[in-house]
């Protein structure tokens, strides 16, 4: 059985697609998905063995689209597709979980739950929908379950045919993801150089030493938000971005309302919860609560000095979006 999930983890690691490009899944039917994936396989049947492919409205109905079966040892992987619109339903998470739970009446070695959504769709951002239901699985889905996120799974969409000799290279090298893996690769971000640019936003004036001291503290930035999954960064970036300053410009400590993130971003309220505490947790923010209100106060972890304030102002001031630093990791953007 390893030997045919080897082969088609790695099929289906196709690389990690910026977010931009998950717009690809903006309203495509989820028939037009099946058919896609299914010619997909069919061209790289070389690749995985004698197998059969079966899609079926029976099969829908119990949390499989396509059941693919390796004829020469009857081991079985499944196949649910979540579209666009699956995405944008309120019970999105309520109905995949019963689907995965009606997956077992076909005896499946491995379910692959594949989310063809863009990540934002113009209109709302689909996100923490989407990487809510991957968390839980990760957390809970055991070896049966594969999650395959809309970033990865836009790349086994729009790739062509995959190269014989590198995928024989991949399997040599044991290159397969493990069961419940999300095709993503873990990001440590780009590094600043100079902080040329923010030392002039900013008008600090360090010369080139001071600069080189503030850089010890931008790269430990880096390596903490850098721990956090992109979730947990979106919701950093939004309680930065609804924050303001408790005594205007005169302290520059950042402080948001629970309430206000939330609805501003759409967040459900058990994920920012969730996600709070996660911050709390890993030092970003501390919660304090008056009255019905609950405030959140963004801290500088670990750095002596209000870090996001100056980088919120630098990127208002510079035209910046405080996604592409916070979310996306990208710090070479302060050179």
């Amino acid at each position: 059985m390893q030997d045919f999930i080897e082969r088609m983890n790695i099929l289906l690691n196709r690389g990690v697609a910026a977010v931009d490009e998950t717009c690809y899944f903006t309203d495509k039917p989820h028939a037009e998905l099946i058919e896609q994936l299914k010619m997909f396989l069919y061209n790289h049947q070389h690749l995985l063995g004698n197998i059969q492919i079966q899609t079926t409205q029976a099969l829908n109905d119990h949390g499989v689209d396509l059941l693919v079966t390796n004829l020469n040892n009857s081991y079985k992987v499944g196949f649910q597709i979540k579209s666009h619109f699956d995405v944008k339903e309120k019970d999105f998470s309520s109905k995949v979980k019963s689907q995965h739970s009606d997956s077992n009446v076909f005896g499946l070695n491995r379910w692959y739950l594949l989310i063809c959504s863009p990540l934002w769709d113009g209109k709302k951002d689909l996100s923490f929908k989407v990487n809510y239901l991957i968390n839980t699985f990760k957390m809970h889905g055991g070896e049966y379950v594969s999650t395959i996120g809309p970033d990865s799974a836009v790349k086994i969409f729009t790739s062509g045919l995959v190269d014989t000799q590198d995928f024989n290279q991949s399997l040599k090298r044991n290159e397969s993801p493990s069961a419940n893996f999300l095709f993503t690769k873990f990001n440590m971000g780009n590094q600043a150089q100079t902080l040329s640019r923010l030392n002039s936003s900013r008008a600090w004036h360090q010369t080139t030493s001071e600069l080189a001291s503030t850089k010890i503290d931008f790269d430990k930035l880096l390596t903490n938000l850098s721990k956090l999954s992109k979730q947990t960064r979106v919701v950093l970036t939004a309680i930065i971005i609804k924050s303001i300053s408790i005594y205007g410009n005169l302290v520059d400590s950042l402080v948001a309302n629970e309430y206000d993130v939330r609805t501003a971003f759409n967040i459900d309220q058990n994920i920012m919860i969730h996600e709070v505490r996660l911050l709390e947790q890993y030092g970003f923010i501390s919660i304090q609560t008056e009255g019905i209100h609950t405030f959140l106060e963004v801290r500088n972890k670990d750095i002596g000095w209000s870090i996001f304030f100056d980088i919120k102002k630098f990127c208002e001031a510079e035209s910046i979006p405080l996604q592409s630093i916070i979310v996306e990791l990208n710090f070479s953007l302060f050179d």
